[in-house]
């Protein structure tokens, strides 16, 4: 194998899912845990199992001092996230989530958190 090549078949970059990062500003004591317990539990009522599927959730990085979390999510479903966590905000009155910054990349959420 050559020595710049890293695996035998990678995907090439416009086959990849395209994706987005959002920084999630939230009040309350919530660990990360609870927070994507939460988080996914009210995508999977609201989108049902194939529309969570699709959102392709994941905490990214999570700050408990700062009280901000990167939720990395499919590019298309920023709008949908921003209503599931509307949602969380009325389900569950301690945490309180909102939307700061949407970014293609996790550098350009880097320095907020």
């Amino acid at each position: 194998m050559p020595a710049g090549k890293k695996s035998l078949n990678p995907l090439p970059k416009s086959l990849r899912e395209r994706t987005r990062y959002v920084l999630v500003e939230f009040e309350g004591n919530a660990d990360e845990l609870m927070f994507k317990k939460e988080l996914n539990s009210v995508v999977l009522e609201l989108f049902g199992s194939v529309g969570a599927a699709e959102f392709g959730l994941n905490i990214v990085k999570f700050g408990a001092k700062e009280k901000q979390a990167i939720v990395k999510v499919s590019r298309g479903f920023e709008a949908k996230l921003r209503v599931a966590l509307l949602f969380l905000s009325e389900k569950n009155e301690s945490l309180k989530c909102g939307v700061l910054r949407v970014s293609g990349t996790i550098k350009g959420l880097r320095g907020s958190i």
